[in-house]
């Protein structure tokens, strides 16, 4: 699959920041989309964690966005969410076709995915929104 396209199980595949990874939909968002410490991975439609992404990249002193992104990309998610994105993870999220929505503080991965399906989170379309 090439930069930019999208196939219709990879929009059903939503990757949330979590601030650990054991929890599952238990876990807290993360609010730092390149500094989480993992990522789980859900199915939309069903709701329920399909897997648990570690962010091996999130101790690096730089680059972690664009590395997460690329991370993410390669699990084959078509959005993800978080409390907050860089710039450069944003551009490189949306060269693969991957949607960001932005989470509130304080909730946890299974709220912050019924409030994306319930369409209650922002989308972040460019690195000029935040």
């Amino acid at each position: 699959m090439g930069m930019g396209t999208e196939s219709k199980g990879a929009m059903d595949r939503v990757a949330i920041s979590v601030l650990r990874d054991y929890d599952g939909l238990c876990a807290s968002v993360d609010e730092r989309f390149g500094r989480a410490k993992a990522f789980l991975v859900v199915d939309k439609k069903t709701g329920k964690a399909i897997e648990t992404i570690e962010n091996v990249s999130a101790d690096v002193s730089r680059g972690a966005g664009t590395a997460a992104a690329k991370l993410l990309s390669s699990a084959r998610v078509g959005a993800v969410v978080s409390g907050r994105f860089g710039p450069n993870a944003l551009d490189v999220l949306r060269a693969f076709g991957i949607q960001a929505w932005v989470a509130p503080r304080g909730i946890n991965a299974g709220l912050a995915l019924l409030m994306l399906v319930g369409g209650r989170l922002e989308r972040m379309e460019s690195s000029a929104d935040r």
